[in-house]
């Protein structure tokens, strides 16, 4: 049936009945029969049958009523329309009604998934898009559910199509066909299951069944089976999810059409397979020259019949050549026991070992110390894992204080230089055990002691080491009467004479670091040494602690992985209270405070509504507690939540009423112990996108109380790139540097068009090009940065304002070289311009690459702005996450 979309005004020429002389008409007209209406795709629906007007004065007035609205009874929808009529005197009525045109189920038959085929456009069917990111336009064409993908988030469950309400049996097997393809091969993920409108969000009718597809430009024929386990269910729903779905073919195409056809479920006796095995863990990679590389490590394979696969199933056939450096391509393949086949490839990069500078880096916790003086020098990196000093120099050594690999307050960026960080015990015994190596054979001294005044020794020890990795432990009691031991130490390796007469390079080579304390007959572990292992131990989880019942035996750390906070319990005991296990955020965390002290400014009277993505390696329940401690836990709001397996989103909604005094600061805390009552470790707990929004004349709106919500190290960063004209890159934060790898370079002629920025776009708090840093006219100013290029030449600093052209506050070329180096501008605003207006902060660098091939990077770090006070510099408070923490 053609379409017809109508949109009328109905109007015609009123008169009016002249009253008796001297009396007004002050009586509106009464409208009759307009009442909601529902009518049947296709039928007919006249607007004004039934209706009719009458007035007081003017009699039956129907044909002057005028009608505004659309609708269209050829699509399913919801309409409305507005009825108005208005008498001779001016006296005006108006109604409203609702005319909702359905698909008549006699249309519909008896199938299971209703206008399987779209033979009814793509009524029945719903969508789920732009909740979290994931957005599509869904059409029919040519008989076809058309799918525009437009975008993608985190989650492969948006956007959704959707069939909801079909009803399933216990016991029933059920099999699911359709055709579907897509423009550009991609893959697609199939759940049955009943949504839910509260945590967990879905019943998966199907939880040993994963159904992801890998949809090729053919349209092809899926057919998938499953039995029905649980209870009898109504509400079912058949989903089609097309979010970041990691099938066989792996996601580059995530933003592409897809398209479906006769969707239709049977109630079958047997259960059958045609579906295909899916291979995880089979992205490309990189590894380190002369590392170890496992082709099967973090694989996994999963089945909708027969669930988890070994991997003693899986062929790989290519090698991985680790002492040469290149690209090389393996080939997994792996069958279902019905013989579907899977096969992916991957490319496995061999480079130089990847290598972590920590000069200046107090996230790492250690630091070196070389006679520099005298023309020793050297540096610390992190590589594969170890902690791995380099001399590049070395002259007198003829003491073994001359090269020290240090862990202090002065390394970890707490306190001065030789300010201790380790608070040992008098009559305490100790065990410190680490692994070692050097270039050379020789002797190494262990010093534990601080150098407040002098250095203090608290323990020395000599030992041997080889050019062959070698565990040492060392024992030591504090029991020395005329030590005071409440002064904090720190921890040294010695080995000035190691090298003594050597010819650089040499290398020195410690991973493991530990301290454990004698309890009894046993020792054990304490945190006494920081980043003993040398992943970085701050910076992405900025903000954040656990708090566990250690004296009772459980233990764990917090992690960042893939942005995302992840608490990983590796010990538990004695949980019998939800307490005993908690992530905070609260002054202690943000080191701003002492323990138990709060960091959070709530209002008495506001409404807040507080949300973030939350998953767990068991399911139960979670306890949101956001309060003060002292004299006891004073909460604000609790409340519990059931957390799943599965990442999902969860929302609450508070008014803090007059009852509380709302000006101590609060923590903010998920309290976890009963989660994981009974269970042994390791278990996890993931969080991200932690955020607190306030009600402001009906609507939420962000704050800042949240300190590094999403884990994210670029906040605040942006790039601009001339990405219409083929330049590529994207920035990322490596080792207290924020990067910006540029893999594709075109047409930079222009300074502009290759840019890293910080402005209120650039934070979430405004549009394109609004800035977010405050100026004052007359006041003097000091930028400084730390900056490094892959090639020399020149870039542009900026300070300005955008709007009717780029207003700059201040434009500075400055030369950039291969090594990172210190870069420092002062700057006073005088009363030429308009300050008040925010500025954006920008680094322009298109020149810097012209005519190169990519990939080519950029690196900044340490961007500080400060402002002239009383004749010295203090920081202006103006500049965000400047060290990339």
């Amino acid at each position: 049936m053609k379409k017809l979309l109508l949109a009328f005004s109905i109007f015609t020429a009123s008169f009016a009945l002249i009253a008796c002389a001297g009396e007004a008409d002050t009586t509106a007209p009464v409208l009759s029969g307009v009442e909601d209406v529902t009518v049947f795709v296709g039928g007919s629906f006249d607007p004004l049958a039934g209706v009719s007007a009458i007035d007081n004065v003017d009699g039956d007035i129907t044909e002057d009523i005028r009608v505004s609205g659309t609708y269209n009874v050829d699509a399913q929808g919801t309409y409305f329309l507005r009825y108005t009529i208005e008498d001779a005197a001016g006296n005006r009525t108006e109604s409203t009604r609702y005319l909702n045109v359905i698909i008549d189920p006699a249309l519909l038959g008896d199938a299971l998934v209703p206008n399987g085929d779209f033979g009814l456009g793509w009524a029945v069917w719903s969508a789920t898009t732009g909740v979290e990111g994931g957005n599509a336009a869904y059409t029919v064409e040519n008989g076809e559910l058309k799918v525009a993908i437009s975008s993608v988030a985190g989650g492969m469950w948006e956007p959704r199509l959707e069939n909801n309400g079909i009803p399933f049996e216990q016991g029933q097997i059920y099999q699911i066909s359709f055709d579907a393809r897509a423009e550009a091969p991609r893959a697609i993920h199939i759940q049955v299951g009943e949504l839910l409108t509260a945590a967990p969000w879905f019943t998966n009718f199907k939880p040993t069944t994963p159904v992801i597809v890998d949809l090729t430009t053919e349209m092809q024929t899926f057919t998938f089976s499953f039995r029905m386990d649980l209870e009898d269910n109504d509400n079912g729903s058949v989903l089609f999810e097309m979010g970041t779905v990691p099938g066989n073919s792996g996601t580059d195409n995530l933003i592409t059409n897809v398209y479906l056809d006769n969707v239709v479920m049977t109630k079958v006796d047997t259960l059958v397979d045609t579906i295909a095995p899916v291979l995880e863990g089979v992205a490309d990679g990189r590894v380190g020259l002369g590392s170890t590389f496992d082709p099967l490590e973090g694989v996994t394979v999963s089945d909708n019949v027969d669930g988890e696969i070994a991997l003693s199933n899986v062929t790989v056939t290519g090698t991985v050549d680790v002492d040469t450096l290149g690209e090389y391509t393996l080939t997994y393949t792996v069958k279902d026991a019905a013989g579907n086949e899977a096969v992916v490839t991957r490319v496995i990069t061999v480079g130089e070992a990847a290598a972590i500078d920590l000069s200046g880096n107090p996230d790492y916790g250690w630091r070196v110390f070389v006679n520099d003086w005298e023309g020793t020098s050297g540096s610390l990196e992190v590589v594969e894992g170890e902690l791995v000093l380099t001399l590049d120099v070395l002259n007198v050594l003829d003491q073994n204080w001359k090269i020290q690999v240090i862990q202090d307050a002065f390394a970890m960026g707490t306190g001065v230089d030789n300010e201790g960080s380790i608070q040992f015990e008098a009559g305490k015994t100790y065990k410190a055990t680490f692994d070692v190596r050097a270039s050379t054979a020789g002797e190494v001294t262990l010093a534990i002691g601080h150098g407040a005044n002098g250095w203090v020794p608290y323990f020395t020890e000599t030992f041997n080491i080889t050019t062959e990795t070698e565990t040492i432990t060392i024992e030591f009691t504090l029991d020395d009467d005329a030590v005071d031991y409440s002064v904090p130490a720190q921890f040294k390796f010695e080995m000035g004479l190691l090298f003594a007469g050597a010819e650089a390079p040499q290398t020195f080579t410690v991973d493991n670091v530990a301290l454990e304390v004698q309890e009894g007959e046993a020792f054990t572990a304490t945190d006494l040494i920081v980043n003993g292992d040398f992943e970085p131990r701050g910076g992405l989880t900025t903000g954040w602690r656990a708090f566990t019942n250690s004296w009772e035996g459980s233990a764990g750390s917090l992690s960042n992985v893939n942005e995302q906070l992840v608490l990983t319990l590796d010990a538990l005991n004695a949980l019998d209270q939800n307490w005993k296990i908690q992530i905070i955020q609260d002054a202690f965390a943000l080191g701003t405070g002492d323990d138990n002290v709060g960091s959070i400014q709530f209002e008495a009277g506001k409404t807040y509504k507080v949300s973030f993505d939350a998953k767990a390696s068991v399911a139960g329940e979670v306890n949101l507690a956001i309060g003060h401690a002292g004299g006891g836990f004073t909460g604000y709001h609790t409340e519990l939540f059931d957390v799943t397996t599965e990442m999902a989103t969860y929302t609450f909604e508070f008014t803090l009423d007059g009852d509380l005094d709302y000006t101590v600061l609060a923590q903010f805390k998920l309290e976890m112990g009963l989660l994981f009552a009974g269970l042994e470790g390791p278990q996890t707990f993931t969080l991200d996108n932690v955020k607190i929004q306030v009600s402001e004349d009906g609507e939420f709106v962000d704050t800042d109380l949240i300190i590094n919500g999403d884990f994210k190290p670029t906040a605040g960063f942006r790039s601009f790139l001339n990405d219409w004209e083929g330049t590529a890159g994207s920035l990322a934060a490596r080792n207290g540097l924020l990067v910006l790898t540029l893999d594709s370079l075109n047409a930079l002629d222009q300074n502009w068009k290759v840019q890293i920025i910080q402005d209120a776009f650039a934070l979430g708090t405004g549009p394109d090009n609004a800035g977010s840093l405050q100026f004052e006219e007359g006041k003097t100013y000091k930028v400084s940065f730390d900056a490094k290029a892959s090639v020399a030449g020149s870039a542009t600093f900026i300070i300005g304002h955008a709007g009717g052209g780029f207003t700059g506050y201040v434009v500075e070329a400055f030369d950039v070289t291969t090594d990172l180096e210190t870069y420092t501008f002062e700057f006073t605003l005088d009363g030429e311009l308009d300050y008040s207006v925010l500025a954006q902060f920008k680094i322009e660098m298109g020149l810097l690459f012209a005519g190169l091939e990519g990939p080519q990077s950029f690196s900044l770090g340490n961007v500080s702005i400060e402002v002239s006070e009383d004749g010295e510099f203090v920081d202006a408070q103006i500049f965000i996450n400047g060290d990339f923490e």
